[in-house]
């Protein structure tokens, strides 16, 4: 019988823990890649903030794989509170607790607890106390936040806040249960990162839109033109007023040569207050912000012409060289045409203060004359050695000079008359012979 020598066999064993290790957290890790590059290209499809809150609590709930609750929260700082946006966890549970709490959970809102608000700054996931009451400043029971509590059998509370402008905007909590798994926080953290900067991306373009619009809604309203140009005076932009103003809609405005805007001599005129501020570009201490002001005529759509007000300055590139020029227009026909009445009006008014003076000066002769007259031939008549004829022929001419005083006493009271719209008519047989005489 053989027998065979039989050696035991030797197998190697290799440890491949830590390569089990590093190929499990490789796979964690792209994972997690995997989900922030969506997410980051999900999240900027999104069109509107309460989009944006709806998929960050909807993600997070997935991140936590059930068993928890998230919730989104609100901030306004003015008004010191908080106001519920989005929750996502409580399922069935929500008419119970929102019979517990007494109001909608959805509605949810409240003042800024000083208590939470203090711990969760930054961008940082944090661990707080579930203490339910104090969310609401202690305005709840204690019973009603055991009764919570215990609902949900609540394990943690973590809370990390958004943030905008180095102030925090809101903030997002998650309750965890004892059914939860262990939460990744720079996961977590790394997510909220790129929620708040679409947030605030969102709220920058919200804000932009507002201000254009309302500078919009200005520029369509002034009463002014609001216009700018090239360096040669060609339009780029004139706002909607222009058709309320001058007749011409913005569209035909910007195809009109500046010959068709202004006549000869207003052209004249606004190009040489453009060539001495272009040479007082040369001068390095020129004022920059300086406003340059003309009045000047201009033409209307149908032709007449009328008169512009302008203020302008330079528009700038960031080394402060003049690229375009901006300015207002405002039509002051109105004042021009007040301007030339007044100027009409103290004309004839000086003219008619010069007539009176020379009337009044020929009025003071004719007056003298007749009174001389009078004066004259009554001293005449004292004289004892008079004849009858002689004081009949001198009786007889201080009449005459009476009458003909009273005539130019009553032709100036008549001249007032006229200029007082009081003149009546007096017809008589007059003998043109004896008034010649």
């Amino acid at each position: 019988m053989l027998r065979v020598n039989q050696r035991p066999w030797l197998v190697p064993v290799q440890d491949i823990t830590e390569r089990k290790k590093a190929e499990e957290a490789l796979r964690k890790s792209e994972k997690q890649s995997a989900f922030l590059a969506q997410t980051a290209f999900e999240l900027v499809e999104l069109t509107s903030i309460q989009e944006i809150y709806k998929y960050t609590v909807q993600k997070l709930y997935e991140l936590l794989e059930g068993n928890s609750i998230v919730s989104l929260v609100e901030y306004n700082h003015g008004e010191n509170r908080w106001k519920m946006q989005q929750i996502k966890g409580v399922g069935k549970k929500i008419t119970e607790l929102s019979g517990l709490l007494g109001f909608d959970i959805n509605n949810l809102e409240g003042d800024i607890s000083t208590k939470y608000s203090n711990q969760i700054t930054g961008d940082k996931v944090t661990e707080v106390d579930f203490d339910f009451p104090g969310l609401f400043n202690n305005k709840l029971s204690a019973a009603v936040g055991s009764a919570v509590k215990k609902m949900f059998s609540v394990e943690k509370m973590y809370c990390i806040a958004f943030q905008q402008d180095k102030q925090i905007s809101g903030n997002i909590t998650f309750i965890t249960s004892k059914k939860s798994k262990p939460i990744n926080i720079k996961l977590i953290e790394t997510f909220i990162q790129q929620v708040s900067t679409v947030v605030k991306k969102q709220k920058a373009e919200k804000r932009l839109l507002e201000s254009e619009e309302k500078y919009r809604r200005i520029a369509d309203n002034v009463t002014d033109v609001i216009w700018v140009t090239d360096l040669e005076m060609n339009p780029t932009y004139i706002s909607p007023s222009v058709e309320r103003v001058f007749g011409v809609k913005p569209e035909e405005y910007l195809k009109l040569p500046i010959s068709k805007t202004y006549p000869p001599a207003s052209l004249e005129k606004f190009q040489k207050t453009l060539t001495e501020e272009f040479a007082k570009e040369q001068d390095p201490k020129a004022d920059k912000n300086r406003i340059f002001q003309l009045e000047v005529e201009r033409y209307y759509a149908d032709g007449t012409i009328g008169w512009d007000a302008i203020s302008a300055n330079f528009m700038r590139d960031e080394q402060d060289n003049p690229i375009a020029i901006q300015g207002v227009s405002r039509d002051i026909t109105a004042r021009k045409q007040a301007e030339q009445e007044l100027i009409k009006a103290k004309e004839k008014a000086e003219e008619s203060d010069r007539l009176k003076s020379a009337f009044l000066a020929n009025m003071s002769h004719e007056i003298r004359t007749p009174m001389n007259g009078i004066l004259g031939f009554t001293d005449l008549l004292l004289k004892p050695d008079l004849s009858s004829d002689q004081k009949e022929s001198f009786i007889k001419i201080v009449h005459q000079s009476g009458q003909r005083m009273l005539n130019t006493v009553n032709n100036i009271i008549e001249i007032s008359k006229v200029e007082a719209g009081m003149i009546q008519v007096d017809k008589k047989e007059t003998d043109i012979n004896q008034r010649l005489r």
